[in-house]
């Protein structure tokens, strides 16, 4: 009895590894898993402010009068901007005079004068656009040799705070005429620039940019009667 038992048993084991071997049914631990991922697309949107200007002071100005005018840029865009403002001043062949009350000979003159704050650096040289005078600012805040960031949401400092008419003797021929002193500001966006220079960052702002009165730059123009 005990061999026929035994005997028994090994057959059985023996028709489980030989089904085994031929199906090859194992059960196996499985696991799958994705994500989806939300990017937001920023923006670079800036907004030209003279807050201390009042239109009314550039009415019948008279030699030598000082108006406030402060431009600053607002970033109301969505990413941190370097910004730049270029600042046009009309000029005339005039007579002026000194701080003596002494006549100068006739010549080609700004018509108004400015005190540039800290915080902003002149890019390149003066450039003539017509009657214009045009220079370019970069904010360079503490420092003159990188950009200074202006966070979403943030105001830059004023490029100045006023201007000065000449000092010009009567009778020119620019007695009720209107001067225009027009200022203009660009962003660009301060991450992954691949610079942050004044010099670097404003080329490629020449090379990119659309018009000032596009998204990424504002155009004011004042009026000086």
């Amino acid at each position: 009895m005990n061999k026929i038992k035994k005997t028994g048993t090994l057959a059985l084991a023996g028709l489980l590894g030989t089904a085994l071997l031929a199906g090859g049914a194992f059960a196996y631990f499985t696991d799958a898993d994705s994500a989806v991922n939300t990017f937001t697309v920023g923006s670079v949107k800036i907004d030209l402010q003279e807050p201390g200007f009042d239109e009314d002071e550039g009415v019948n100005i008279t030699p030598g009068k000082t108006i406030e005018k402060d431009p600053k840029i607002l970033n109301t865009g969505n990413n941190d901007a370097f910004v730049y403002m270029q600042i046009g001043i009309p000029t005339a062949n005039v007579v002026t005079v000194d701080a003596n009350g002494i006549k100068n000979s006739a010549a080609d003159t700004e018509l108004f004068s400015c005190t540039i704050n800290n915080g902003w650096t002149q890019i390149g040289s003066k450039e003539t656009k017509g009657a214009l005078n045009v220079y370019t600012y970069a904010y360079t805040g503490d420092s003159s040799s990188t950009l200074e960031r202006v966070a979403a949401g943030d105001l830059s400092g004023s490029l100045f705070d006023s201007v000065t008419f000449a000092n010009i003797v009567e009778d020119q021929g620019l007695e009720n005429t209107q001067k225009e002193i027009t200022v203009t500001a660009f962003a660009i966006q301060a991450d992954g620039l691949s610079t942050d220079t004044p010099d670097g960052a404003w080329q490629i702002i020449k090379n990119q940019a659309p018009a000032a009165d596009d998204r990424t730059g504002e155009d004011e123009s004042t009026d000086i009667a």
